[in-house]
Parts: structure tokens; C-alpha cells; sequence
């Protein structure tokens, strides 16, 4: 790694390079406090940046390195409410695997909203337009039936819970 380019300032060629920045670095502070000393701001934007240390360590004869992600979703930006909408899902999508990995039965996965603390135990049954947030505890052997939210809820083994609104409360 040579450098870190803001997209505003690559030329043509370093555009064509397939590697994004994540924005997640490891430094040591004292190195990084020297280079910061260093930063200047001649760029289109006229700002300071961060991911120039990169180049700023690298011409000092420091060790300078990337790592690589097995999957881009972890690292995905979100600068607007479409990226968040689209990171959502893909936690969605792994909070309902999760799940349906541990025994949970969801009818329509993409149409459920469960938060990641929520705690669903196996042999749940779980059917679509429900939304689980907060503290939420769902004992085995029950039913969430369709268009039901939850939240903060205690939900005890094997009661059948159909098109309700649980706040804060236990069945």
C-alpha cells in the first residue's frame, strides 16, 4: 500500500484500482502523533486528511500494510439513508439466518424486523409483519402471530401471541 486517495482527488488511473478504504486503521500512537504534525491540505477540498498519514509514514520508512475482508458488507459505507437502509437489511438477513440456524421457524424472514438483542429460543414460530425490539425474551414453543410488536417483552414457553402490541410487559 502506497497510499489512501480520497475519490475527489484520484486521477483516472487510481480509479481503476479495485481496493476502498474501510476507515478502520491501527496505529502506533506515537508514530501517528508525529505524522499528524506533517498533514497539510492541499487537496480539492482544501481539508486535513486522516488517510494521508498513510503516505506521510510510508516516505519515513515506516511499515505500512492493509488488510483484506472476507466479505464487504462488513466494511460497507453508509453516508445516506439508502446505504442505511441497505446495511439493515443485510442484518436483517443475519439475524433471521441466525435464528432460523438455532431452531426458529420465520414464516417471511424479509418481512420480520427483529432487533439483535432479542433473544428467541428454539422451536418458535414466528409469522410475517412482526417487529421484536429491545430486552425482548421469547420462550420455546411459542407463536408471534402476524403483524405483532414486541418490545421489551417477556413472551413465556407456549403462549400464542396474535396481531398484539407488548410493551414492557410479560404473557
Amino acid at each position: 500500500m502506497k497510499a489512501i486517495v480520497e475519490d475527489k482527488d484520484a486521477d483516472c488511473n487510481t480509479k481503476l484500482i479495485k481496493e476502498i478504504n474501510s476507515g478502520i486503521y491501527f496505529f502506533n500512537g506515537k508514530e501517528l502523533r508525529e505524522a499528524l504534525g506533517h498533514l497539510k491540505n492541499d487537496n480539492v477540498q482544501g481539508e486535513y486528511y486522516l488517510t494521508d498519514v498513510i503516505g506521510i509514514m510510508r516516505n519515513k520508512g515506516l511499515k505500512v500494510g492493509a488488510f483484506k475482508t472476507g466479505d464487504t458488507e462488513d466494511i460497507m459505507g453508509v453516508n445516506n439513508r439508502y446505504q442505511l437502509s441497505v446495511a439493515n437489511k443485510i442484518m436483517q438477513s443475519r439475524i433471521a439466518k441466525k435464528l432460523m440456524l438455532c431452531g426458529v421457524t420465520m414464516i417471511d424472514p424479509d418481512s420480520t424486523y427483529i432487533e439483535a438483542s432479542v433473544v428467541v429460543e428454539k422451536d418458535v414460530t414466528i409469522y410475517p409483519g412482526c417487529i421484536l425490539e429491545g430486552n425482548t425474551v421469547i420462550q420455546e414453543d411459542s407463536v408471534i402471530g402476524p403483524y405483532s410488536r414486541i418490545k421489551d417483552g417477556k413472551i413465556g414457553m407456549g403462549v400464542c401471541v396474535q396481531n398484539s402490541i407488548v410493551l414492557e410487559s410479560s404473557i
